[in-house]
């Protein structure tokens, strides 16, 4: 796969650097998309689809006008025949998951140096209230279900903090009679510190990307991840609203030109759509409901973390504070050199669509 060459993306008052960096990084976000990228989320969906029991004629009937169902019954009889799905794909991965991670992991608790020794009952009571407190089971389960399903799953540890404006009542000086108040009254807004601790969460595998030469989380040279954001959630996001996207360009927007973004909706609908009907839902896209979508790619190099929106602004620059990648992959079983390994459904496909056709002979006698 030839190497990608970047042109830079001008935004009206973006600096030349800001340019060129979204140009690098959309470069290559197409490039992992149009190569690796494709058949990775080819074959998710297929595997997906097998883990839900998707039964595509059935989809189809459901979605088809009350004119068109003549057609899908005709076409259904010239290859007569049940049409079962025997959920041996979901037996497997529901009972290896919870098997696996019934409880919150327990870490072994070493010191490096015996001098260390006395402070091993503090930092081990510290790890467990902040595994506690983020239901660290729950990352990790979701992980190894993607692993399972697909060979790859992802996680994602950072620091969170998120504070809140919050009134409370003080004591007055003076105090005042009953009638006139009383003893307390309602203060100022104070800012007020809700979560301040590690966070771990599990990403979507159909949103995550990786350098296409890399295999893990030390040889990739970048990693990136998806977001996808509603409008009022961009706007909380600008520094004059408070948010952290405090860029040149970004200083410079506004609901209005975020509203004249073309958004993502369609990249949206192609990651989503196929899944959602598999699942059973069959609303309308985000394209056909006229929503404005927005896509935000989260780029590490492994030294600085990229922010940009709609592949055309970089809205955040900043040092990657633990100076590695902060992604933790699971693949439960590796293959030698290669960023995807073998979950439990890909070697069950064909033994899966032979238990299917067996259990569907005998009802077609």
């Amino acid at each position: 796969m030839p190497e990608a060459s970047s042109t830079a993306i001008d935004y009206p008052g973006a600096p030349p650097q800001e340019a060129e960096a979204v140009g690098r990084i959309v470069t290559r976000t197409r490039h992992w998309e149009d190569g690796v990228g494709k058949d990775f989320h080819r074959k998710n969906q297929r595997l997906y689809e097998q883990y839900r029991g998707f039964r595509r004629w059935e989809h189809q009937w459901n979605r088809a006008s009350a004119n068109d169902r003549d057609g899908y019954v005709y076409e259904a009889k010239k290859k007569w025949g049940a049409e079962l799905h025997i959920p041996m794909s979901f037996r497997t991965i529901e009972t290896v998951v919870p098997r696996a991670i019934a409880n919150a992991p327990k870490l072994l608790y070493l010191p490096r140096d015996e001098q260390w020794r006395p402070n091993v009952q503090s930092v081990q009571l510290l790890i467990d209230a902040q595994q506690e407190q983020i239901d660290i089971d729950l990352p990790f389960q979701g992980c190894m279900r993607a692993g399972q399903m697909y060979g790859l799953g992802v996680t994602k540890t950072y620091w969170d903090k998120r504070v809140q404006m919050s009134r409370r009542m003080e004591p007055r000086t003076i105090p005042q009679p009953p009638e006139q108040g009383g003893t307390h009254y309602l203060g100022e807004p104070k800012p007020r510190v809700l979560f301040d601790d590690p966070r771990c969460e599990d990403l979507d595998v159909f949103d995550f990307m990786w350098d296409p030469y890399g295999y893990d989380t030390r040889s990739c040279d970048w990693m990136a991840q998806k977001v996808w954001l509603t409008l009022p959630a961009c706007l909380e996001r600008l520094a004059v609203n408070g948010g952290p996207w405090d860029s040149v360009t970004a200083q410079t927007l506004d609901e209005d030109a975020i509203r004249k973004l073309p958004g993502s909706a369609q990249r949206y609908d192609e990651i989503w759509t196929r899944r959602m009907e598999a699942s059973g839902f069959h609303t309308k896209s985000a394209t056909e409901h006229g929503e404005q979508i927005h896509e935000v790619i989260e780029w590490h190099d492994g030294q600085t973390v990229f922010t940009v929106l709609d592949r055309q602004i970089l809205v955040k620059v900043c040092e990657n504070p633990c100076g590695e990648m902060p992604f933790q992959i699971y693949r439960p079983t590796p293959l030698q050199h290669q960023m995807v390994g073998i979950g439990a459904l890909q070697p069950l496909e064909h033994l899966h669509r032979e238990l299917d056709k067996l259990r569907q002979h005998p009802r077609d006698l």
